[in-house]
């Protein structure tokens, strides 16, 4: 058993319980807040997310969510705490960086944004004391770009020196999963250590499967998210890649963003909507069922949701 970090404190991997390791609570542009005072009701929008949260946990039992927003993706590990207070659901947030799309570091050499990733992790991040418990990097359509290899590196060197758990952002039908492997594995870094993101917008078997061969677990983790691949075909993947054996390496989320900001006028609340397609419940309303009708067990079930995040953060 050990200890990892959430936004309110230390906690134990026994406590994590049933866990959705690929989340979003609030996306909201940092310049946008800074530039337009009140752009932002920092209390209202902690409270409406909060409070469905805290209804969603109790009608399903859900403990954890990690909020894997990084640099560039409007993350505030002040409003992840306040929603975690509210809702009583423990949250854990990310260091990292999304993908070369972004400006923010650019120039910036391999050992400057090393410095930046170690600093967080040790420190902390915006002057709260909060500390990382994963660390996130990403790739795009573009591919493994020289800049985007760089992050990659970065990150690499963080998880070996930290012992974080490494999520990557994909865009698979480049077999962009396995190009980041080949990164993470010359920097030196131990692949039971990495978690493959968006594996679930494939439906090429060979594919995942090669990236599962060399010891990484991979993301089926938008469910919900049918612009990217439909329920029927994830479910295939899923439980094709179940028959196979790969229980242990697969874990399961939405990748949901519960808030964003668009508009100070026509702002998008997605937690207010009731369409149960882009909600936190859908994994327990649509998933489940699923697989309990293709002859899978709750034990099956435990392991995907309680084993394979509790396994990641004690590996």
């Amino acid at each position: 058993m050990k200890k990892i970090y959430t936004v309110c404190g230390e906690i134990s991997t026994k406590e994590l319980g049933c866990t959705l390791l690929h989340e979003h609570l609030v996306a909201t542009d940092w310049n946008v807040r800074m530039g337009i005072p009140g752009w932002l009701d920092f209390e209202a929008v902690c409270r409406e997310v909060g409070e469905k949260l805290r209804v969603i946990s109790q009608q399903y039992g859900i403990h954890t969510i990690g909020d894997l927003s990084t640099w560039g993706l409007g993350r505030d590990v002040n409003i992840m705490r306040r929603i975690s207070e509210i809702s009583g659901v423990h949250v854990f947030c990310a260091t990292g960086f999304y993908a070369d799309d972004k400006p923010f570091f650019r120039g910036a050499s391999d050992e400057t944004m090393l410095e930046y990733l170690m600093g967080e992790i040790h420190d902390g991040i915006q002057g709260t004391g909060i500390r990382p418990a994963v660390i996130k990097c990403a790739t795009t359509e573009k591919g493994v770009t020289p800049h985007n290899e760089r992050q990659l590196w970065a990150c690499a060197k963080a998880q070996m020196a930290s012992g974080l758990p490494l999520f990557t952002h994909t865009y698979p039908h480049n077999e962009s999963g396995l190009k980041q492997q080949d990164v993470f594995e010359k920097a030196g870094v131990d692949l039971r250590h990495v978690v493959i993101g968006h594996c679930g917008d494939s439906n090429e078997i060979e594919y995942l499967e090669k990236i599962l061969k060399r010891g990484s677990y991979i993301g089926l983790d938008r469910f919900g998210q049918d612009k990217h691949n439909t329920f029927e075909n994830r479910m295939a993947v899923l439980i094709e890649l179940l028959k196979r054996g790969y229980i242990r390496q697969i874990i399961i989320s939405h990748d949901h963003i519960c808030y964003e900001n668009n508009d100070k006028y026509d702002r998008k609340a997605r937690v207010e909507m009731e369409d149960e397609t882009i909600d936190l419940r859908y994994i327990h309303r649509f998933v489940i069922p699923r697989l309990k009708e293709a002859g899978f067990s709750d034990r099956d079930v435990e392991q995907l949701l309680v084993e394979n995040p509790k396994d990641i953060f004690e590996k």
